[in-house]
């Protein structure tokens, strides 16, 4: 009996470890205090850098490197670091190719995404069965 109360506890444990992978323990960045004493140094930091990607682009006229195109990707987008990393090979060079930053390329690839979406949902089984209920039910 002691025995099956430790198998139920250990699998037990283990699901919860696995269930449980979207959270994670608070850091001592993520600390209040130590945000505030970082504070200035963040903030000398991102004026650095918004003045020296104001420089190099804006007032000398380089064009972007590679770095520079896949983070104006991922902020197009909205998607963080860890997200754009997890995408495949192929289709991260390929958003970075379509230049999404600028804003027609952008509209033309939302258009693109909401008519793959409708084109998916014509396809499926449950989208067709609910716009029947609503033609029949109302």
């Amino acid at each position: 009996d002691v025995l099956k109360d430790r198998m139920e506890t250990q699998v037990l444990e283990s699901e919860v470890e696995v269930a449980g992978g979207g959270f994670s323990k608070a850091s001592l960045s993520s600390l209040l205090l130590v945000r505030t004493v970082l504070l200035p140094m963040t903030i000398s930091v991102s004026l650095y850098g918004v003045a020296r990607w104001t420089w190099r682009f804006r007032v000398k006229g380089e064009e972007y490197g590679e770095e520079e195109r896949i983070y104006l990707t991922r902020r197009a987008l909205g998607l963080s670091e860890e997200r754009f990393a997890g995408m495949e090979e192929p289709k991260r060079q390929e958003l970075v190719d379509r230049e999404l930053w600028v804003a027609d390329n952008m509209k033309a690839f939302r258009t693109e995404q909401e008519e793959e979406m409708q084109q998916k949902l014509a396809r499926s089984g449950a989208y067709k069965r609910a716009k029947r209920w609503m033609r029949n039910h109302g």
